[in-house]
């Protein structure tokens, strides 16, 4: 359904073009293929994983691919990864979580600062 939506809504112009990669997050090689497509891989790129890697459960895995997506970028790019903590919400966010992941959506997990997947990258760009 959200291909189907990207296509009908998502169209370019001259003053910017949009894309829309229909692939998992840990496909990076084709993802950053298709991103090539629409991207100028010679200027400094940003990287936005906005609430994504949570769901990646494995903290293993999770750092991996966002190394793996930095390492297409060239020198000068930015990551910006934003994602839940287990530091601020406390045994209520536990629950939230716990309720979540029982609903049987894609599960959750909630990290540390310094278990987030890009504290492993912050000096790799």
């Amino acid at each position: 359904m959200v291909l189907a939506h990207a296509r009908a809504l998502l169209t370019s112009t001259k003053e910017g073009v949009t894309a829309y990669i229909n692939a998992d997050l840990g496909e990076t090689d084709k993802i950053m293929a298709e991103a090539d497509k629409t991207l100028d891989f010679a200027k400094p790129i940003g990287l936005i994983l906005s609430g994504v890697m949570g769901h990646v459960t494995d903290t293993a895995k999770a750092r991996s691919i966002v190394r793996n997506l930095m390492g297409y970028l060239p020198s000068g790019s930015y990551l910006s990864l934003n994602d839940g903590t287990s530091v601020v919400g406390g045994d209520q966010l536990e629950q939230a979580t716990q309720d979540y992941n029982e609903t049987g959506a894609i599960p959750y997990v909630q990290r540390t600062p310094r278990r987030l997947p890009a504290s492993s990258t912050a000096s790799s760009s």
